[in-house]
């Protein structure tokens, strides 16, 4: 199992270091069978596993992963926030208060830039339908 937990942070170390190709490779090395190129769900159930036989830290590693997945771009899961609930009940049933607001600090980073991007999103289709209409009007 520490084979699986070195590789597991080694895989987060890739993320950190934004290189994909080395973490999508000790991924496939791990889920061998995955015919996701992402992971996110292949990641949640082995945590879940884990967590279930008792080995927590295999287990948070595992939902963090996840969550950086999502965090770099590589992902648009929505699964991330079950990795997210997951981790905070972990945190909350070991009285690990700091690690909960780590996970908080870091949830609300996730969420606000969604939603700078859902914002960028909207400004631009409302520059595209006003333009559309001015097209339309000018006929």
């Amino acid at each position: 199992m520490s084979d699986l937990i070195e590789s597991l942070k080694e895989a987060r170390a890739g993320l950190r270091e934004r290189d994909w190709r080395k973490t999508q490779s000790i991924l496939h090395q791990i889920f061998p069978a995955s015919a996701n190129s992402k992971f996110i769900g292949d990641l949640l159930r082995a945590g879940l596993g884990a967590q279930k036989q008792g080995h927590i830290e295999q287990a948070e590693l595992l939902f963090w992963l996840a969550i950086d997945i999502y965090d770099v771009g590589r992902d648009e899961n929505a699964e991330v926030l079950t990795a997210i609930n997951l981790l905070a009940e972990m945190y909350k049933k070991s009285g690990r208060s700091g690690d909960l607001q780590i996970l908080s600090d870091k949830t609300f980073m996730l969420v606000l830039g969604a939603a700078e991007g859902l914002h960028r999103s909207i400004k631009s289709l409302t520059k595209q339908l006003a333009d559309s209409e001015r097209s339309a009007g000018a006929r």
